[in-house]
């Protein structure tokens, strides 16, 4: 867990603050004139929360751990630790892997939600920064996407 999960939170931090600037970001200059900007909150928080947010924290999980994942069982093969694993009469998919595939899916949610909360922090600091909507605008917003 520690290899899927904690090592992986810097490039999950950095995509979802990306994520969430360009999303508040393209969201502000499609509402232009249309719309006021007491909109891109809750726009923001949809995009985030249903779609970016959960496919490109997969898309980092996948390409980070599963090249970590596969150098590592590789590296095992050829020095034939895999093999003395079934000399032992243990299963190595079941000793190797599954332990990978039980940390991943254990993390993944964890992750997204982490990714998602730092997106809409993204998305705060370009809507307050730069389009100078305030926090209370921003976030009330948000909150309102959240209410049934």
């Amino acid at each position: 867990m520690l290899e899927i999960g904690v090592r992986s939170l810097p490039l999950v931090v950095t995509v979802g603050i990306f994520t969430g600037a360009v999303s508040a970001w393209q969201a502000a200059y499609q509402f232009q004139g249309i719309l006021p900007l007491s909109y891109v909150g809750p726009a923001t928080s949809k995009v985030i929360f249903i779609e970016l947010g959960p496919v490109l924290t997969a898309l980092v999980l996948a390409g980070r751990v599963g090249a970590s994942i596969a150098a590592e069982l590789g590296s095992m093969k050829v020095t034939e630790q895999i093999d003395a694993l079934e000399t032992l009469a243990i299963d190595p998919i079941r000793f190797l892997a599954m332990p990978r595939i039980v940390a991943a899916t254990t993390m993944m949610p964890i992750l997204v939600i982490f990714a998602d909360f730092i997106a809409l922090f993204g998305a705060f600091l370009v809507i307050n920064m730069l389009l100078h909507v305030s926090a209370e605008t921003f976030f009330n917003g948000v909150k309102s996407y959240f209410q049934v």
